[in-house]
């Protein structure tokens, strides 16, 4: 019995077909709808009637589609879909001007155009990450660059003016340049020349910037002082000055020539302490000679007859800040330098763990949470008619919330600095390249501290929603002190966390040693308050506790209260740390 049988030709290999991010764009089509549900509710409760949703739920649900969109866009792999988003980005930026700008006419809080226009930046971003067409991507990067370039400039000018109606639109301006340019930077390659001059003009006007805000919080102060006889001091000034500037001249020109039988290192330190003697001198030299002719010279010209105003809080801090804040953007753009570079390659790697976005994403939530409380506080206040006392930022900033907050997240944060490197073996490799063990801690130190103070941004972005919407300002003097103070305790945190992660490969050790003395700080904090009524040796042990916590120096700064010793103490505890770190991979480079 015979049949026929089909013959099957091989087709190998088999065809290959990339997965399709199904998950993802359900989370969008879920994000979006939330979005239209929320803006439904918010115009059914403003035109037309108060609804069994309230408005918040209204704001609430458009937040959560907002975030479930950018999900979806930060996963999506079609070109297509990933251009309706970047749509979607430009008619939230263009939208958000417009809406902003309509209320602005109509005297009403134009605060509401930030609403659509912060995630559009964000949608246009995502879209650009990962845009392979070279057209639309640079389209889509010199929009974010032109945003972040419009808005710090316009933002210094509206600040400096330092009126109220420039003030808060000078602020939101710089707050969106803040986002815009490490954005328009993030997604620059490498050999891009427009980037690398882009930095280098960031640079230049950050520096003339910091210039002009040292000239501006400093000269007008001086000179009205200056107004005064002249002091006792002026004639030594000069007169070291004169003598230093000789000296230097002569170790700098003179020296190296006479001097024959020195090696040229010695020699090269002999020019390079004279180059110091000749700027130190100069220094001396033109501020001794000109304050002994300034008496006279300002009393016959009739200037400076009044106290200047006050320049430096506010805006001298924010001048200060935003000048600082481009020159080391730029610098992380353009420099060279192996310290820098390091940075960059450290600060860099935070945004490819999960755990960088959990920990940022968790600190936003309990930011809002904690302002959730502090503004239910404040609107009972106003109900009650009590007036508030300043300073009432300190129940948003000392609370429960944000130090629960720093516990869990410098842990986070810090685990994986060395013990990463370690675990898989990639220090070995930084320790055989032109870099010493300094390089190494301090480039993680740097970028772990600089990802801490990005944490706390959100909580400052609060507050600028509160002055948008009141329309009030409140006192900035226990702020920038608590600033001061966060900065100051927060490098110390890093530095601890950068040493625990140096003595051991497993992250959940080197995150559980941080955890226990962050609680251990905290247990301090009231074992001080416990101690406060006690005298002798007990007073002298509570003084130990309030210095060791870092709660305490948070409370005394919203008293008006920054002391120099518990600076000095966070300081120095930040370098002790790192010079422990130092010698464990020293230690590690023998063995």
């Amino acid at each position: 019995m015979t049949g026929k049988r089909q013959v099957l030709v091989e087709a190998a290999p088999s065809q290959m077909r990339a997965d399709q991010p199904t998950v993802g764009r359900w989370i969008g089509m879920i994000g979006w709808c939330l979005v239209l549900l929320g803006v439904i509710i918010v115009s059914f409760n403003l035109y037309v009637r108060a609804s069994v949703l309230t408005e918040e739920w209204g704001w609430f649900l458009a937040m959560i589609g907002v975030i479930l969109a950018l999900v979806h866009a930060a996963i999506e792999t079609d070109g297509m879909i990933r251009r309706y988003t970047a749509v979607a980005g430009i008619v939230g930026i263009v939208g958000g001007v417009i809406w902003g700008a309509a209320f602005a006419s109509q005297s009403k809080p134009w605060g509401v155009g930030l609403i659509p226009f912060f995630p559009g930046m964000f949608f246009v971003a995502l879209f650009a990450r990962k845009e392979e067409d070279e057209f639309w991507r640079s389209l889509a990067q010199y929009v974010l660059g032109g945003i972040g370039v419009i808005g710090a400039l316009i933002g210094v000018v509206l600040v400096g003016i330092a009126k109220p109606w420039s003030e808060n639109l000078g602020y939101v301006l710089l707050l969106l340049s803040a986002t815009a340019l490490p954005m328009y930077f993030g997604l620059s390659k490498s050999n891009d020349k427009i980037t690398y001059y882009a930095a280098l003009g960031l640079v230049a006007f950050g520096a003339g910037l910091l210039v002009v805000t040292l000239v501006r919080a400093i000269i007008p102060d001086l000179m009205y002082e200056w107004r005064d006889p002249v002091p006792k001091y002026a004639m030594p000034t000069a007169l070291v000055g004169v003598t230093m500037l000789l000296l230097g001249l002569v170790a700098w020109l003179v020296l190296p020539k006479q001097i024959r039988n020195m090696s040229p290192g010695s020699i090269e330190q002999i020019k390079s302490l004279g180059r110091i003697g000749v700027m130190s001198g100069t220094m001396l030299t033109l501020i001794g000679v000109v304050r002994l002719f300034a008496t006279d010279m300002l009393r016959n010209a009739g200037w400076f007859t009044t106290k200047p105003p006050q320049f430096l809080i506010p805006n001298g801090v924010v001048f200060f800040a935003v000048s600082l804040g481009l020159i080391g953007l730029g610098l992380m753009q353009s420099s060279e330098n192996r310290l820098i570079v390091m940075i960059r390659r450290e600060f860099t790697s935070f945004f490819v763990s999960p755990i960088a976005y959990l920990v940022l994403v968790g600190y936003t939530c309990m930011g809002a949470v904690s302002y959730y409380f502090f503004l239910g506080n404040v609107i009972r206040m106003a109900e009650m008619n009590r007036p508030l006392e300043e300073p009432f930022l300190e129940q948003f900033f000392i609370s429960f919330m944000p130090v629960l907050a720093v516990i869990v997240a410098v842990p986070l944060l810090t685990m994986r600095l060395l013990s990463e490197e370690k675990r898989t073996g990639t220090l070995e490799v930084l320790l055989t390249a032109p870099l010493s063990e300094w390089h190494v801690v301090l480039s993680k130190f740097v970028a772990g501290w600089l990802f801490f103070i990005l944490l706390w941004i959100p909580w400052f972005m609060f507050l600028v929603a509160l002055r948008l919407e009141t329309g009030k300002p409140f006192d900035f003097y226990p702020l920038v002190g608590f600033m001061i103070a966060l900065a100051a305790s927060g490098s110390g945190f890093v530095a601890m966390g950068l040493f625990f992660s140096s003595l051991t490969k497993n992250q959940i050790i080197a995150a559980v040693l941080t955890l226990l003395v962050l609680i251990m700080m905290v247990f301090f904090y009231f074992l001080s308050v416990t101690l406060q009524s006690q005298t002798g040796f007990f007073s002298q042990l509570r003084e130990v506790f309030r210095v060791s916590s870092f709660i305490d120096m948070w409370l005394e700064t919203w008293a008006g209260k920054l002391w120099l010793r518990d600076i000095v103490f966070q300081l120095s505890a930040t370098i002790f740390w790192l010079f422990l770190s130092v010698k464990v991979l020293e230690a590690r480079r023998w063995t």
